[in-house]
């Protein structure tokens, strides 16, 4: 009798486990995140990082990201196919990051923008979270994500206590096991390909170089280095993007600004 109440009990929670990953991705794996809530999902991000990194809207700004995004997906036809429809969420942040999220968003910070002081290291600072959408690591992040959520509770009963749960869309998003926790060897690769794109966009790629550096050099490396821990260190991603720089020939003008870029430094410079 014991038996079959616990099977009675356990049933609704394999079926529910079942059907939210019923749908396939491209290589035939089982997902659990569909496409509507992907959707959910990173709307409710989003709500947490501006809550914590400060919302900032500037229609000027988001334009010319928009703009300068659409030039770098015309260089890459993988790019155009699986990263068509990228958006662009501006936080106040001077942090300088900027990262691929769930749902086809870059989440960018002023301080990232601020620091960018040539149009090629803006294209750079774009370039590396547009590889990692095309290359889906954020789905895939967050297929692993909420397999583990969806796990963690197949064999509790529902008379146990509730089990405490790190949700991963309200905080801990740069913390090991976070949801931008999206491993060393893959910022690498993004960083290597991220100073390709720009460059089959006609600018200088020496950008993705002299814009880590800048922020190698900066008063707040110590703060920088702590809250990009779960990346490679600062030093090992410039050396990476030096060497990749160096492969590449001819090299371009790097100082060539247009005036609509001029326009987004004043918008941007952090008061």
């Amino acid at each position: 009798m014991i038996a079959i109440v616990f099977i009675m009990a356990l049933a609704p929670l394999l079926a529910s486990c079942q059907s939210a990953s019923a749908v396939k991705d491209e290589s035939g794996a089982e997902a659990v995140v569909v496409p509507e809530k992907e959707i959910e999902l990173s709307a409710r991000l989003t709500q947490n990082l501006e809550r914590a990194y400060g919302a900032w809207k500037d229609a000027h700004v988001e334009g010319l990201l928009v703009q300068l995004t659409s030039t770098l997906l015309a260089q890459d036809e993988a790019l155009r196919r699986l990263a068509a429809g990228v958006k662009v969420r501006l936080l106040a942040s001077p942090l300088p990051f900027a990262v691929a999220g769930p749902n086809k968003i870059i989440y960018v910070t002023r301080g990232a923008l601020a620091s960018a002081q040539y149009e090629n290291e803006l294209a750079y600072l774009l370039s590396g979270p547009l590889v990692m959408i095309r290359d889906e690591v954020p789905l895939k992040r967050l297929r692993t994500l909420q397999r583990e959520e969806i796990g963690s509770g197949i064999l509790v009963l529902p008379t146990a206590p509730p089990s405490l749960r790190f949700d991963f869309l309200a905080s801990g998003w740069f913390e090991a096991g976070g949801l931008f926790d999206y491993g060393a060897e893959v910022y690498l690769n993004s960083d290597r390909e991220a100073v390709d794109l720009p460059y089959r966009a006609k600018f200088d790629h020496r950008g993705a170089a002299s814009l880590f550096k800048r922020w190698s050099e900066s008063p707040d490396l110590r703060r920088i280095r702590a809250f990009w821990k779960i990346m490679p260190d600062i030093t090992e991603r410039y050396e990476v993007i030096h060497d990749e720089v160096a492969k590449t020939l001819p090299l371009r003008d790097p100082l060539l600004n247009t005036k609509a870029f001029e326009e987004f430094r004043k918008r941007v410079r952090l008061r």
